[in-house]
């Protein structure tokens, strides 16, 4: 209660300020009311790029777009999974502002900002094929070893250079085959998918066309390399501007000045190399603005507080009506201090769009303060934001002879209140789990506890373990999600109240990834994907990252970690045949959710959790339901109305 006074106080003097002159630019001002200036080619462009091509700083419309540009339909949105009810042809023009937490990156920047090169319309759909995006086509072989892709003829980077398979063998050969800049090619490039398995083969066909080979069945590949946050950067990047910082292509003593003036070391050519190549997550830097992309806005300044992007003028996309795309013109992104200082922003009506930013704790404030020039959604969350995935490797006997009892893991999920959860923390915007058992019962939690041998307490009341000390559940959270701390908060008094000594530690999101990797974790809490039914292979990393060891063994091949138990290998082999590109079935899925239930590998403490996203009030083509995180994946398809 506290808290939301302070947070009201301020509010009246932000909003205060923002009122009496002190707002930045109005999210809602657009630059022309129709759909464009048509352009050569019965193609329409926005009113900022129709003046430059009369100034002859751009060609034509019709020269900048792709024989064959990707055409946004009703259909055929760009959408992983939202609920679009009507896909309408927007207008041109508007400043959208946005905030982020980080110099030059924010998680909604990320995402309105990549380009796949397929996309997959229908996240939750395990069944929906992979559609075209900045390929055109692909084709399968029989035995799921060859893939054939097809590029867009006339397609161009940002800078007007033609994009063929030039970039793809250039990303290939000098970049994924180099050692010095790539020591270790991922598994994502690999047969099977397998750290262990040889790297792909690439044939260029011709300029349009290439041929991937795999030594063994590969079914996963596309799916791999095309999930709705996954870039084209990791597979093509421009060769014609990369080249001059590689050493097998730029002359060494222009080379060697690009180098001095990075303050780099003379022999530190691959640092150049990686901070001069655009890749999602650092293209909003400096060091990469000069890098051509083919996303949908390119950044144009950068400041200690500010990064603002303009339309790419050769984005491949256009709507139904033959307008290039995006609608927006400009985004500006402004760094904040802190999750508060988000949400001041968000209510004092500043913010156009907000995703992992608005919290759902802050879901009642931002209704309340909706007239404000913004709409509020109730939106679903791609994961499970909180979730314990139990380390069976973690190196301790005393834990290992618990947490191998199937009665243990069954009395953690009986004794989580998950209706005070739904209702403390999600406002009763989230569902119990379809992967566990969802009953609330101390009593059947304190009995199977006493049954696997935790039935003595030390003088406190805790229960004691099998070596007769006391027995403590340490778990590690992070609170980069914001409703990951309150869940844990009121699990950590579920556990205690039926014996069970718990602390909960609060740590940083690259420290938990760090004890992970070493197997310092006895629970991790990392989010799930029970949402996602595990699928597109994610059951390769949801089962075995939390276990170090299985995984380790899975990786080599058998040679190292440890070889996991028979009902985990069998799970295991289940999850990974689930999947597009992986002949699959109803029976396949249900036999993995059954196992997955009866064994408890995880515990997912609520599902279909919704997170709170924030809209202008007047953008249009803003989703209605389904995943909030799709609404910025297609954000060249928002606009304003008058």
């Amino acid at each position: 209660m506290k808290r939301f006074i302070i947070l009201v106080m301020l509010v009246c003097f932000v909003s205060a300020f923002a009122f009496s002159g002190g707002g930045t630019e109005s999210g809602s001002e657009t630059t022309s009311s129709g759909t464009g200036a048509t352009g050569a080619g019965g193609f329409n462009e926005a009113p900022m790029l129709a003046s430059r091509v009369q100034s002859g700083d751009l060609p034509a419309v019709n020269e900048r777009l792709p024989k064959e540009p990707l055409v946004i339909t009703q259909e055929r949105s760009a959408a992983p999974d939202g609920f679009l009810e009507d896909l309408q042809i927007g207008k041109y023009g508007g400043t959208l502002r946005m905030i982020n937490i980080a110099p030059g990156f924010g998680p909604e920047m990320y995402f309105m900002t990549i380009e796949p090169i397929l996309a997959r319309p229908g996240w939750a759909s395990l069944g929906h094929p992979l559609t075209p995006n900045i390929l055109k086509d692909y084709e399968i072989s029989a035995d799921k070893r060859i893939f054939t892709l097809y590029m867009r003829e006339g397609m161009k980077w940002s800078d007007g250079a033609p994009l063929t398979t030039e970039d793809v063998l250039f990303y290939y050969e000098d970049i994924l085959l180099n050692e010095e800049l790539t020591p270790n090619v991922g598994s994502s490039h690999r047969s099977e998918l397998m750290a262990t398995g040889d790297v792909y083969k690439l044939d260029v066909i011709d300029d349009y066309s290439y041929r991937i080979t795999f030594t063994k069945p590969t079914p996963g590949f596309l799916d791999e390399i095309n999930k709705p946050w996954m870039d084209y950067t990791g597979f093509l990047q421009p060769k014609h501007y990369l080249q001059q910082f590689h050493k097998s292509y730029a002359d060494a003593d222009a080379l060697a000045k690009e180098i001095k003036d990075a303050e780099l070391l003379a022999e530190e050519w691959t640092r150049l190399f990686q901070m001069r190549m655009l890749t999602p997550w650092e293209a909003k830097t400096p060091e990469v603005m000069d890098c051509p992309t083919l996303h949908p806005w390119i950044v144009v300044n950068t400041t200690a507080t500010t990064v603002t992007f303009e339309r790419n003028p050769y984005y491949f996309k256009v709507d139904t009506a033959g307008n290039q795309l995006p609608y927006v013109d400009k985004i500006v992104a402004t760094k904040v201090e802190g999750s508060e200082s988000a949400t001041l922003k968000i209510i004092a009506g500043e913010v156009d769009i907000a995703d992992e930013l608005a919290k759902i704790s802050d879901y009642p404030l931002y209704k309340e303060n909706e007239n404000r020039g913004y709409k509020v959604l109730a939106m679903n969350q791609p994961f499970v934001a909180a979730g314990h995935a139990f380390n069976f490797t973690y190196d301790d006997p005393v834990w290992r002879q618990v947490v191998n009892d199937l009665r243990f893991r069954q009395a953690l999920s009986f004794a989580i209140n998950r209706d005070e959860i739904i209702d403390a923390v999600y406002y009763g915007l989230a569902s119990k789990p379809v992967w566990n058992n969802d009953e609330y019962s101390p009593s059947k939690a304190k009995q199977l506890l006493d049954d696997m041998g935790l039935d003595k307490k030390d003088a406190d009341g805790w229960r004691l373990g099998p070596d007769g000390e006391r027995f403590e559940l340490n778990i590690d959270i992070t609170a980069h999600l914001p409703d990951t701390v309150p869940i844990f908060e009121i699990v950590n008094e579920h556990y205690k109240a039926v014996g069970l000594f718990t602390s909960i530690n609060t740590i940083d999101v690259g420290l938990l990834g760090q004890r992970r990797g070493g197997n310092q974790l006895i629970i991790d809490t990392f989010w799930q994907e029970a949402t996602t039914l595990h699928a597109f292979g994610h059951a390769k990393w949801h089962l075995t990252a939390p276990n170090p060891l299985w995984n380790q063994w899975y990786n080599s091949g058998g040679t190292d970690g440890e070889e996991p138990p028979t009902w985990f290998k069998d799970l295991y082999q289940l999850g990974i045949s689930i999947g597009p590109g992986i002949p699959w079935d109803d029976s396949v899925v249900a036999e993995y959710q059954r196992q997955f239930y009866e064994n408890i590998p995880q515990i997912n403490i609520v599902e279909d959790s919704k997170t709170s996203v924030i809209a202008h009030a007047k953008l249009g083509n803003v989703f209605t339901g389904g995943v909030g995180q799709w609404l910025i994946y297609s954000a060249e398809q928002l606009y304003y109305n008058d």
